[in-house]
C-alpha cells in the first residue's frame, strides 16, 4: 500500500467516526430538555417547604488591558435581575485604560450600589489569568463563583436562572450557555456556527455526564469547591478545561444551563483565531494527559 493509499484510508476512518459522533449526539440532544424537567420536579419535591434559596454571588471578572469591553461586562453583571451579587473586577497589571473606566464607572454609579449589589475593584502585578481568578476568589465572599471574561456580557435574566441549578445540592458546578455577539465578518459568523453546535452538544454532554469544558466565559462553581479540590492551575494555557476535569476526577457533579446566556466577543481576525486554537489545543492536550485515568474509567465517580 502506497503512502496516498493510507493517508486516505486513515482519513476515512478518523471521518467516519466523526461523523457517527455528530449522528450520536444529534440523537441524545433532543433528550436534555426531558432529563433537565425531571430533574427539577424531583428537586421541586424534595425541597417544597424549604426556604427562599438567594446565596450571594460573587461575579469574578480578570482583566487584562480590557478598557474597550470591561464596562459593558459590569454593568451586564450589575443590570441583572438578580439582586445579591458582588461584582469583583481583578486587573492584572494592565497597561491600557482598564483602570480608569472601572474607576469611572464605580464613581458614576456609587451612589446606586447597595449593601447586596455593588462592584470591588483590584490591581495586580501581571501573573496571567489563573492566578488573577484566584484573587479575585479569595476576595470573593458569596457562596457561588460566577467567573466570566472582560469581553462577555450576561443576559438580563442569566443569574437569576443559575441559582436555580444550584437548588439542587448535588451540583458542585454549571456551565452557561455562550453566544458569539453581533460580529458580522466571515470570521465572526464561522465563530457563531461553531459556538451554536458546539454548545447545543453540551446537551449531550449533560444527558450523559460527560461535560469536560466550563468556558472562562460564563462557568460557576460552590464556594466550597475550590476549598475541597483547589484553586484554579495557574500554569496550565487553559485554566477553565483543567478545572472543569478536576471536577471530574473528584466525583463532583456539573450541569449544563442552556438559560443561562453570555455573550461574548469571539476572535477579531484571522491570526487571532489561530493563536486562540492553538492554545485552546494545547491546553486541552496537557489536561488530558494528567488526567488520562478518566478516560474508559469504569468508576461511576
Amino acid at each position: 500500500m502506497d503512502e496516498f493509499a493510507l493517508f486516505r484510508n486513515i482519513t476515512i476512518i478518523f471521518a467516519t467516526l466523526m461523523l457517527f459522533k455528530y449522528v450520536l449526539f444529534m440523537l441524545i440532544a433532543p433528550f436534555y430538555p426531558v432529563k433537565e424537567l425531571l430533574r427539577r420536579k424531583k428537586l421541586l419535591k424534595e425541597q417544597e417547604s424549604w426556604p427562599k434559596y438567594a446565596p450571594l454571588v460573587s461575579v469574578v471578572i480578570p482583566a487584562w488591558n480590557e478598557a474597550v469591553g470591561i464596562i459593558k461586562s459590569v454593568s451586564s453583571a450589575m443590570a441583572n435581575t438578580y439582586d445579591n451579587i458582588e461584582v469583583i473586577v481583578v486587573n492584572d497589571g494592565s497597561t491600557d485604560e482598564t483602570e480608569n473606566r472601572v474607576m469611572e464607572y464605580i464613581k458614576k454609579h456609587k451612589d446606586r450600589f447597595t449593601k447586596t449589589k455593588y462592584v470591588s475593584y483590584y490591581y495586580k502585578a501581571n501573573s496571567g489569568k489563573g492566578a488573577t481568578l484566584n484573587y479575585g476568589i479569595r476576595k470573593a465572599k458569596g457562596d457561588i463563583i460566577l467567573t466570566m471574561d472582560a469581553d462577555s456580557a450576561l443576559a438580563k435574566n442569566a443569574i437569576t436562572n443559575l441559582i436555580e441549578y444550584f437548588k439542587d445540592n448535588s451540583i458542585s458546578g454549571v456551565v452557561g450557555n455562550v453566544k458569539i455577539g453581533e460580529n458580522y465578518t466571515f470570521i465572526g459568523l464561522m465563530q457563531r456556527l461553531e459556538y451554536l453546535f458546539g454548545f447545543y452538544f453540551k446537551r449531550t454532554h449533560s444527558v450523559v455526564g460527560s461535560e469536560y469544558i466550563f468556558g472562562g466565559a460564563c462557568a460557576a462553581f460552590r464556594a466550597s469547591v475550590f476549598k475541597d479540590i483547589g484553586e484554579y492551575d495557574e500554569v496550565n494555557k487553559t485554566e477553565d478545561i483543567e478545572m472543569t476535569m478536576r471536577l471530574k476526577a473528584h466525583g463532583l457533579k456539573s450541569a449544563y444551563a442552556e438559560d443561562v446566556i453570555c455573550f461574548t466577543e469571539g476572535a477579531g481576525n484571522l491570526s487571532g483565531l489561530i493563536n486562540q486554537r492553538l492554545r485552546w489545543k494545547k491546553g486541552r492536550l496537557d489536561t488530558f494527559m494528567r488526567y488520562r485515568s478518566l478516560f474508559f474509567s469504569t468508576n461511576k465517580n
